[in-house]
């Protein structure tokens, strides 16, 4: 069996974020795992089809603006973050994961991570 490696540390959590395409309007998600270069993303087959680029759904290379809730106190959180789409699976009939890497490799260091885990749980 193959060990997994990664170039930052995943945490798993459980907040709201907002995430945006090429049309004007924001849709909703569930963040589930968070690190300082991703995000996994659980979604609605609305959201999925909403966001896509090109087809009928969102697929690797499509581009999405995702927005983290803002933390009291810190400065995390509450500004637009660019990413690009990893992957796609489907979780069931109307939901998926998505995983999501930020264009911006230093959008968020580790120490944002915890505080955005801590504060949404």
């Amino acid at each position: 069996m193959t060990q997994e490696r990664r170039y930052a540390r995943r945490h798993l959590c459980s907040f709201p974020v907002t995430l945006s395409g090429n049309e004007p309007e924001s849709q909703t998600g569930i963040a589930c795992d968070l690190s300082a270069l991703g995000i996994g993303v659980r979604l609605h087959r609305s959201v999925v089809t909403a966001l896509a680029q090109g087809g009928n759904i969102m697929t690797a290379g499509d581009l999405v603006t995702i927005t983290l809730p803002v933390v009291a106190g810190t400065e995390f959180g509450g500004r637009p973050l660019a990413a690009r789409v990893r992957h796609v699976r489907r979780l069931s009939q109307d939901e998926y994961l998505g995983g999501l890497l930020f264009n911006d490799a230093d959008a968020l260091d580790d120490s944002a991570v915890v505080a955005l885990v801590k504060a949404g749980g």
